[in-house]
């Protein structure tokens, strides 16, 4: 997914949620190709009910426009969660 500011048409951030077991790691991207990871957390007991759902937020701003796009489910796992290869 592809997120781009008002004010700054031309930024995107790729955003990518991953799972194995229970543990989610969310990784972000500037470029699509080198991952960083943002946040990894892990849920109690079983995982397959729950739901991904996307938001937009202006924790210290006065506000944003966000767009979603190019949204895609795939079954992969990944290699190193830490790194998201």
């Amino acid at each position: 997914m592809t997120r781009t500011p008002s004010r700054c048409p031309a930024r995107s951030v790729w955003l990518r949620v991953s799972h194995i077991d229970r543990v989610y790691a969310y990784h972000a991207s500037l470029d699509g190709r080198t991952w960083r990871m943002i946040r990894v957390f892990a849920l109690d007991d079983e995982t397959s009910r729950d739901k991904i759902g996307f938001e937009g937020q202006s924790p210290t701003g006065g506000g944003c426009s966000v767009t979603f796009d190019q949204i895609r489910f795939l079954s992969e796992r990944l290699a190193e969660l830490r790194d998201g290869s």
